[in-house]
């Protein structure tokens, strides 16, 4: 071999055939070597449909919380207990049962499942209000917002009147059929010239004050003069109501605070409560034989919670 050709093969073998010669030539190399890092070629790529509407999700949700169901009474399940063969029951069935599975009459262990039990606590439903047109999602064991729904049914206290209805159209069904009962006002003062508490009578106002609906009852029943409010709120309360309530004459004053309760509590128990205003025989009997008028007050009291 000449040593020409030699030197021919040792030129050859220095110079890097695949170097690019300009900067255009590095990066497209660099995109290339990153197209094959980041660019899977042993699986092929697949398109995910992630565009629901509302109702889609809805329809998904409902779909999900009726597999989340007690077999028995389809109610929600808020805590996991399962039989045997995997039946959700809820605690109140699984008594009622006697541990025993209503569907299939295996025994229901009293052992949580963790995975179910968490999905279960985290997954949101639909407010039971949903056909009424509530559209919040709820957790399960939240039980405030479907006690304030705005959607839940409510009905009118008006004596003789049988609106039934949205709590959040009761104000509108108010100023419409109700005019001449509404009073707008947190505070009452006026004198009673008669105060007879020998005559069994019941009684009912419609006031707004704070932006919210109050009911106040009044009942005489035996000489006892009872009194208490409710009130009709359309979201979770931020604030809590009382009312002070006050009689008196020159010889004798008599004034109590109670707490102001939701609507959702059974109005007619509260005349038993210790928390309605009861007035004291005696001085009811005291104001009857008094002839120059009865002082009355009464004052809605709000504080934030």
């Amino acid at each position: 071999m000449s040593a020409e050709k030699v030197e021919d093969k040792m030129k050859n073998k220095n110079e890097p055939i695949s170097k690019p010669n300009n900067a255009v030539g590095e990066q497209n190399m660099l995109a290339i070597k990153l197209k094959d890092k980041t660019t899977p070629t042993s699986k092929p790529s697949t398109a995910v449909n992630v565009e629901y509407n509302c109702t889609e999700l809805f329809e998904a949700l409902k779909y999900i919380q009726s597999a989340v169901e007690c077999y028995s009474c389809h109610k929600p399940l808020r805590s996991a207990r399962v039989c045997l063969n995997g039946h959700g029951v809820c605690p109140t069935c699984k008594n009622r049962f006697n541990w025993k599975c209503p569907i299939c009459k295996a025994y229901i262990t009293d052992t949580k499942p963790v995975m179910l039990d968490q999905i279960i606590k985290r997954l949101p439903r639909t407010c039971k209000f949903f056909e009424k047109g509530c559209k919040s999602l709820v957790l399960v064991n939240d039980n405030d917002h479907e006690t304030f729904c705005r959607y839940r049914q409510t009905e009118c206290r008006v004596p003789c009147c049988h609106w039934r209805g949205l709590a959040g159209e009761l104000l509108q069904h108010l100023e419409t059929a109700h005019t001449k009962e509404l009073v707008r006002t947190y505070s009452q003062s006026y004198i009673l010239m008669s105060f007879n508490t020998k005559v069994n009578k019941e009684g009912l106002l419609a006031i707004i004050a704070y932006n919210n609906i109050f009911w106040q009852h009044v009942r005489v029943r035996a000489g006892r003069l009872v009194q208490f409010y409710q009130y009709v709120p359309i979201e979770k309360p931020k604030e809590k109501f009382s009312v002070m309530i006050s009689f008196h004459t020159p010889e004798t004053n008599y004034s109590s605070t109670i707490p102001v309760h939701s609507d959702a509590f059974n109005f007619r128990s509260l005349f038993k409560d210790r928390e309605s205003f009861h007035l004291p025989i005696q001085i009811a009997l005291s104001f009857s034989k008094f002839h120059s008028g009865v002082h009355y007050s009464m004052e809605i009291i709000k504080k934030p919670l």
